[in-house]
């Protein structure tokens, strides 16, 4: 197929005003071939350029007369409301703003002192309970993680059975004080949520990596780490001009690596829908009061009043 013919069958649903194309071949095997045909890149001033003619039927991919069409990533589809304002600003000409973002942390990041010796030596009182405990009890108390009736409420373990229980708890020990580690600073401390706003432009379909050095983040969410430092993934389903987004406070638990850290470096990276930029930022955070695990623990879990 010539340029022209390919131009010919396309003219009906692109319009005649569509910038033109670039078209490629690739011969894969005799006189067959594979054709190419590249979009040339818009640009600033260029009107949006909609579907012209319907095409297709029912149940199968299908052309709509006057609608909009982008391309993200690897696929073809309709385009969203911010991403018809983007084009809307496109076709006015003018250039668009760099991103500006201020990003602020609702609520506290925490410092805590002892969290390792404290878990330890709930640890050990554990299982000197359990080693003490009355072989005549009908459920003798199973150490500290460990659901109690996930071996039956009536049946009475025997020596044997005590003991293999005692190893595999022992054996355990590594995962069961990383659970208890995450469980404590999630219940017992108070979350932040970031907080951000766009200056004087808008961003469409952002995503935006905050990473809190020398720190963990976790429960009650998800989150990643990369080495030392914690990172929390931001997707908003846009950035308006000057209007506040932000998550829960309670999403993210954010706590110092270093109790005696008096404030934490935060981060950030954004990058938008349908563009190549990458703006950075960091801000320096003050870290909140150094508290003990210990009192965590007896404020958290022993005060029943």
């Amino acid at each position: 197929m010539e340029l022209h013919e390919l131009a010919d069958r396309l003219r009906p649903y692109l319009g005649a005003t569509f910038p033109g194309s670039e078209v490629g071949r690739v011969s894969v095997e005799g006189d067959r071939e594979v054709l190419f045909v590249i979009g040339l890149p818009p640009e600033d001033g260029q009107p949006i350029y909609p579907c012209h003619k319907a095409h297709g039927v029912p149940g199968e991919d299908q052309l709509a007369d006057g609608a909009i069409y982008v391309r993200d990533h690897s696929n073809t589809r309709t385009a969203n409301a911010g991403e018809i304002m983007g084009l809307m600003e496109r076709a006015r000409g003018v250039p668009r703003h760099p991103i500006t973002l201020d990003i602020d942390l609702l609520g506290t990041i925490h410092r805590v002192d002892r969290v390792s010796e404290t878990l330890d030596r709930l640890y050990d009182l554990e299982e000197q309970r359990y080693i003490e405990s009355s072989s005549k009890e009908k459920r003798p108390p199973l150490p500290g993680y460990i659901p109690s009736g996930l071996f039956g409420d009536t049946v009475m373990p025997t020596t044997e059975d005590r003991a293999t229980r005692l190893d595999v708890w022992k054996q355990a020990r590594p995962e069961h004080i990383e659970a208890g580690r995450a469980r404590l600073l999630g219940v017992a401390l108070g979350g932040v949520g970031p907080c951000v706003v766009s200056r004087d432009r808008f961003v469409a379909r952002p995503e935006i990596i905050l990473t809190f050095h020398d720190c963990e983040v976790g429960y009650p969410v998800g989150w990643g780490q990369r080495g030392k430092n914690g990172e929390v993934t931001l997707t908003p389903e846009s950035l308006r001009p000057n209007v506040e987004w932000r998550t829960d406070v309670d999403d993210y638990v954010v706590v110092a690596r270093d109790p005696q850290a008096t404030s934490v470096l935060v981060t950030w990276v954004l990058t938008e829908d349908s563009s190549d930029l990458t703006t950075r930022g960091e801000i320096v955070v003050p870290a909140g009061t150094l508290v003990d695990a210990a009192e965590l623990v007896t404020r958290t879990f022993l005060n029943e009043d």
